[in-house]
C-alpha cells in the first residue's frame, strides 16, 4: 500500500509548516521528533505575536496520528486518514479536552480556525 500524501503533510515538518495554523499564521519548528513519545516544539506567529506549542506524539500508526498538546491549553488530537480515491483522502480529526469548561471557552473559535487549517491542506 502506498503512503497517503495527506498523512505525510502532517508527519513531515517541511510540509506541516506550510499549512498548519489558521489563515495568516506562520510556523517555526524548533523540534519535530516524529515517533511515539517524540516531542514537537513550534511557534505560530501572527500579528507580531508568537504562540508556543509544546506537544508529544502519543500514537503513530499510519493512517493515524495522535498527539497531546501541553501549552497553553492541554488537549489531545487524533487524526485519521482514509484514502477514498487517488488524490482524495477523508480526514477525521478529533479533539479531546480535559474539562467541559475548556471546551466551552474555545468552542466559538476552534471550528472556524480548524477549517482555515484544512483549507490550506487542500491539493486544489
Amino acid at each position: 500500500m502506498r503512503p497517503f500524501r495527506s498523512f505525510f503533510a502532517w508527519s513531515e515538518p517541511e510540509h506541516l509548516k506550510n499549512w498548519w495554523g489558521p489563515a495568516g499564521f506562520t510556523n517555526t519548528f524548533e523540534e519535530f521528533d516524529f515517533r511515539e513519545g517524540g516531542e514537537v516544539a513550534f511557534y505560530h506567529a501572527w500579528s507580531r505575536r508568537n504562540y508556543a506549542n509544546d506537544c508529544e506524539f502519543i500514537k503513530i500508526s499510519e493512517p493515524l496520528i495522535a498527539w497531546k498538546r501541553y501549552s497553553p491549553t492541554t488537549f489531545q488530537v487524533l487524526a485519521t486518514f482514509e484514502e477514498i480515491a487517488q488524490d482524495q483522502t477523508t480526514l477525521v480529526c478529533l479533539n479531546a479536552f480535559e474539562t467541559v469548561e475548556t471546551v466551552q471557552k474555545i468552542k466559538p473559535h476552534v471550528l472556524d480556525k480548524n477549517e482555515e487549517n484544512f483549507d490550506k491542506l487542500s491539493l486544489d
